[in-house]
């Protein structure tokens, strides 16, 4: 009888700590830079720099909560932190993206096709992939044509179905600024 009371007294010890959030010193900003690849529409395809914040909120169990911001657009993923600090991210999480930027404006849809990374210490690490899907709609430069300036306008709209990848890195930063309120 001791025997099972002790038993079943660690089953409910595991059980909570398996849905303890994973507050190991894993939340706060991280700055990360990298490079995104955007293979879509000709005018749209490129290759940028990239930089920007992932603020890491900890879940419920081994899940994570990334609000990842750049460039005035921000997106919310959920991932699942193994023991070794491997993150993965489950395909089809969506984010909504409304561009009104003085050199595009539109909307996209970016649903996750694949996502992958590692947390370990102060150091964040992604890989993600996305399938896009919207419109878009880019300032076109002044020009001159027959010796006439034609002031600069706005192209139709421009289907984007393509795709997306980031890869990113970053530590976290410990400056007060970098703290939630």
């Amino acid at each position: 009888m001791r025997r099972a009371a002790a038993a079943a007294l660690c089953a409910t010890f595991a059980a909570l700590a398996a849905a303890q959030p994973a507050r190991d010193g894993v939340e706060g900003t991280y700055r990360l830079e990298g490079i995104a690849r955007v293979e879509a529409a000709a005018p749209l395809r490129r290759e940028i720099a990239a930089r920007g914040d992932a603020v890491v909120r900890a879940g419920a169990g081994r899940e994570l909560r990334l609000r990842l911001a750049a460039m005035d657009h921000a997106c919310e993923l959920v991932a699942t932190r193994a023991d070794d600090g491997a993150l993965a991210f489950a395909a089809g999480q969506r984010c909504a993206l409304q561009l009104d930027d003085p050199g595009a404006r539109g909307k996209v849809d970016a649903r996750l096709r694949s996502g992958r990374g590692a947390l370990r210490g102060r150091h964040l690490a992604l890989e993600l992939a996305f399938d896009l899907a919207g419109t878009v709609s880019i300032r076109a430069a002044p020009s001159q044509l027959l010796g006439v300036d034609l002031p600069s306008a706005w192209t139709p709209p421009i289907a984007v179905d393509g795709g997306a990848a980031v890869s990113a890195g970053g530590d976290r930063d410990e400056s007060r600024a970098a703290q939630p309120r």
